[in-house]
């Protein structure tokens, strides 16, 4: 099924296409979603049939910036002496840290996947 939105022609809006990423649905039409199990991204959308992904690493610059915010939130809890003191309780911090990253990569892949698609519109490289 092709994209019927009527206002395809015009650019999405940045937030708009954030918005549909946050939800791991399509950036351009936001009514399938990316993926096809918990973590493996379609090829195309089964809906408008955009393709998600056109160069394999295509997101990486995204990811990098993505899990820099993580491992900076974990330094400033470092630096600021905010962590437990104790090593039990220094594990327990990094096994959350580490879950939340694990938990949150499809809604990071799908802000990843969206920002390339918003960057190709922009670019002229895709509608």
């Amino acid at each position: 099924m092709k994209n019927t939105n009527p206002n395809s022609a015009s650019p999405p809006r940045l937030t708009t296409v954030l918005w549909r990423g946050l939800r791991s649905k399509c950036p351009r039409c936001g009514g399938a979603s990316q993926y096809r199990k918990w973590f493996t991204l379609h090829k195309h959308c089964p809906q408008c049939e955009l393709v998600l992904e056109p160069a394999s690493g295509d997101t990486w610059g995204f990811w990098i910036v993505g899990d820099r915010v993580f491992v900076a939130a974990l330094l400033v809890l470092l630096y600021l002496g905010v962590l437990p003191r104790s090593w039990p309780g220094r594990l327990f911090v990094l096994g959350i840290w580490i879950a939340a990253i694990v938990i949150t990569m499809p809604l990071r892949q799908g802000v990843c996947t969206a920002l390339d698609y918003f960057l190709r519109v922009k670019q002229g490289q895709e509608t």
